[in-house]
C-alpha cells in the first residue's frame, strides 16, 4: 500500500462528510457551450473546519466572448490588480514550467461520480432546525407566477425568491443550511431570475450544493448572498449563456470564480469577486482534466473564500498572489502542486483545512500569519523539500520553535520538517498525525520525555530515519506511525507503551531484531507485517501475558517477516 496515495484519497473521503458531496466529478459536460473548461471538485461545505468558509459585487468588465488569447489568459491582455497584493505563494519565479515531481489525481473519475451521487442522497435532510427538512417547488406553479416573479423590478430584484423554488438541506454539524433547486424543477415555470435567500429557518444559508443548479437552461440572473461561502463544482453548469461572464478564461456567476478554461496560464481574477468554487482550476496533470498549463493566479482583495481543491494537481503553478482578506483555505486547495517552492498566509486568515499544501514537493519555506486559528493535522504532509516553518509570533493559537509548528493549547505538534528540532521544555506532549509524514530527508529526531502520543503517520515514509528511541512517557503509538521507514535498524520502544496501532512499523525493512515490553496491552494489525528481515523478537513478559495481548488474528502483527517465535521470559511462543 502506497500511504502518499492513501492520504491524497483520504481528502476526498474526508470532503464526504463536510456539509454535501466534495469529490471530485468527470470533468466537461459541454455545459457552458462550446469552450473547453476545467471542471472541477465538488462539495457543499460549513463555514468552518479545521481538519478536515464563505458583499463586493463583480468587476465591471464586459460579458465577452472566447477567443484563442483569452482562453490562454495571456497577462499581457490581462487587467492586472496593482496594489491589490496580500499574501504570496512563490515558485521561485513567475513563468513556470515543468517540476520533476509527479502529482497523482486525487481519485478516479468514475470514483468521485459514483460517491457523489450516494452521498447526495444520504445527506440530504428535511425540514426544520430540529430536524433537517426539503422545501421543493409543485411543477403544478403556472409559467406566469414564475415570470411575476423573475421579472419584477425595482427593489424587487433583490428580494429573496419564494423558498418553493429552492432544496434547503441542513449541514451535518447544523451551522446552516445548502441549497440547490427544488426537487420538482420544470423547465417551463422554474424562475429566469433567482435571489438565493440569505437564511432559511432563521438559520444562514451557508453553500450551494454540488451541481445544485445545473441544467437550468432559461436561468440568466442569479445573485449570491453574503452568507454564502462555499459553491460545488458544476453548481451553475448547464444554464443560459446569459448567466455567465467570461473574462479572460475565467467564468463568473455573480461574484464567484465558478469554472475556468483548461487552456488558461495566467489567472488573473477580477476585482470584485468574492470567493472561488471548488475545484475550478483542478487539474489531474493531464490535458483532458483541468487547468495543467496554470502558472500564474493573482487575486483581488475581494476574495474571501477558496473552495475545496480548488487549484489541486496543478503542478506548473508557481506564483499565487493572494487577497489581503481572504478568511479560509480549504481542504486540498493546493494539494500536488509541486511547482511552489514558498507560502506566506494572509493576517486575514482564520483556517486551513486538511491536506491544503499536501505533496507540493517543491516547497521549502512556510510562513503563517497570525489570524490562523485552525489547522488541520496534515497540512503539509508529503512536502518532503521543506526548510523553514514559521508563525507569527502574533498568532494566539499556534507558535513555532526550531522549524516546529506547535499548538499552544493542546501542546500537540502540529508540523515539523527535516530541519526540525523537537523542544524538550515540556510543551509538547503529542506528536500530531502527519507531522513528519513523507519528511523523506529526516535523518534523525529525539521525541521528548514529556509526549504521551505518537499520533497517526507521524512518522510514515521517513526514509532516512535510522533509528528512534520512544521514552517512557510515552503510552499509545498509533496507526501508520512509522509506516515506510525503510532505513530505520534500531527502534527502542516506550516501556510503558500499552497500545501499538494498525500497521505502526509496516515495512520497516532495516529491522532485524525488536525488543517488546511487558505493558503491551494490545495490537492492531501487522503492526510488523512486510519487515521483511525482522527475525529476532523478545518479549519482556511471559508466556502468559503474551498470549492475553489483544491483537488481531486475522492479521498477524508479523505477517511477512520471518519471525517463527517470540521469545518470552518463560519460554517461546510460536507465531
Amino acid at each position: 500500500m502506497k500511504k502518499s496515495i492513501f492520504m491524497l484519497v483520504a481528502v476526498i473521503v474526508i470532503a464526504l462528510f463536510i456539509g454535501g458531496a466534495c469529490v471530485p466529478n468527470r470533468p466537461g459536460d459541454g455545459s457552458l457551450g462550446s469552450e473547453s473548461y476545467s471542471s472541477a471538485p465538488n462539495g457543499s461545505k460549513n463555514s468552518q473546519e479545521s481538519k478536515p468558509q464563505h458583499s463586493e459585487n463583480g468587476g465591471d468588465e464586459q460579458e465577452s466572448k472566447f477567443d484563442g488569447s483569452e482562453e490562454s489568459g495571456n497577462p499581457q491582455e490581462s487587467k492586472t490588480n496593482s496594489g491589490d497584493e496580500g499574501g504570496s505563494f512563490s515558485g521561485g519565479t513567475e513563468s513556470g514550467g515543468n517540476t520533476e515531481s509527479k502529482t497523482e489525481s486525487p481519485t478516479e473519475s468514475e470514483a468521485r461520480e459514483s460517491a457523489t451521487e450516494s452521498n447526495n442522497e444520504s445527506t440530504s435532510e428535511s425540514g426544520s432546525a430540529g430536524a433537517s427538512e426539503s422545501e421543493s417547488g409543485a411543477e403544478s406553479s403556472s409559467e406566469s407566477e414564475s415570470e411575476s416573479e423573475s421579472e419584477s423590478g425595482g427593489d424587487e430584484d433583490l428580494k429573496p425568491t419564494d423558498a418553493k423554488w429552492f432544496k434547503f438541506t441542513l449541514l451535518p454539524d447544523g451551522s446552516g443550511y445548502s441549497v440547490a433547486k427544488c426537487d420538482n424543477y420544470n423547465e417551463k415555470t422554474y424562475p429566469t431570475k433567482i435571489v438565493i435567500p440569505a437564511t432559511y429557518n432563521n438559520m444562514p444559508v451557508i453553500s450551494i450544493e454540488y451541481k445544485a443548479f445545473k441544467g437550468c437552461s432559461k436561468l440568466t440572473d442569479v445573485i449570491i448572498p453574503d452568507s454564502v461561502t462555499n459553491i460545488g463544482s458544476e453548481s451553475f453548469s448547464g444554464c443560459n449563456e446569459n448567466l455567465y461572464t467570461k473574462v479572460d478564461g475565467i467564468v463568473y456567476v455573480d461574484n464567484w470564480v465558478v469554472e475556468a478554461s483548461k487552456a488558461i496560464v495566467f489567472a488573473n481574477i477580477k476585482s470584485g469577486a468574492r470567493g472561488i468554487a471548488n475545484g475550478v482550476f483542478f487539474s489531474d496533470n493531464t490535458a483532458d482534466i483541468g487547468c495543467v498549463n496554470l502558472t500564474n493566479v493573482i487575486m483581488p482583495n475581494s476574495i474571501k473564500y477558496i473552495g475545496i481543491l480548488a487549484f489541486s494537481g496543478c503542478v506548473n503553478l508557481t506564483s499565487v498572489t493572494m487577497s489581503n482578506n481572504l478568511i479560509s483555505i480549504e481542504l486540498g486547495v493546493f494539494s500536488g502542486c509541486s511547482g511552489l517552492k514558498s507560502i506566506t498566509i494572509p493576517d486575514s486568515v482564520i483556517s486551513i483545512g486538511d491536506t491544503a499544501f499536501a505533496e507540493c514537493t517543491s516547497l521549502m519555506s512556510v510562513i503563517i500569519g497570525k489570524g490562523v486559528i485552525g489547522m488541520g493535522e496534515t497540512v503539509f504532509v508529503d512536502c518532503y523539500n521543506i526548510e523553514s516553518l514559521e508563525v507569527s509570533s502574533k498568532n494566539k493559537v499556534y507558535y513555532s520553535i526550531n522549524n516546529c509548528i506547535i499548538n499552544k493549547s493542546t501542546k500537540t505538534l502540529i508540523a515539523g520538517c527535516k530541519n526540525s528540532i523537537i523542544p524538550s521544555d515540556g510543551s509538547i506532549t503529542s506528536i500530531g498525525e502527519s507531522a513528519f509524514g513523507g519528511c523523506k530527508d529526516l535523518t534523525s529526531i529525539t521525541i521528548p520525555n514529556s509526549a504521551t502520543s505518537i499520533g497517526e503517520s507521524a512518522f510514515y515514509g521517513c526514509k532516512s530515519l535510522t533509528s528512534i528511541e520512544i521514552p517512557n512517557s510515552v503510552t499509545n503509538i498509533n496507526q501508520y506511525a512509522f509506516y515506510g521507514c525503510s532505513s530505520l535498524t534500531s527502534v527502542i520502544l516506550s516501556n510503558n507503551v500499552t497500545n501499538i496501532g494498525d500497521y505502526a512499523f509496516e515495512s520497516c525493512v532495516g529491522l532485524t531484531r525488536l525488543t517488546i515490553p511487558g505493558s503491551v496491552k494490545s495490537f492492531g494489525c501487522g503492526v510488523f507485517s512486510d519487515c521483511i528481515n525482522l527475525t529476532n523478537v523478545v518479549y519482556e513478559g511471559t508466556f502468559a501475558q503474551w498470549n492475553a495481548i489483544e491483537q488481531n488474528r486475522e492479521w498477524s502483527a508479523f505477517y511477512k517477516t520471518k519471525v517463527s517465535v517470540v521469545k518470552c521470559t518463560d519460554g517461546d511462543f510460536e507465531i
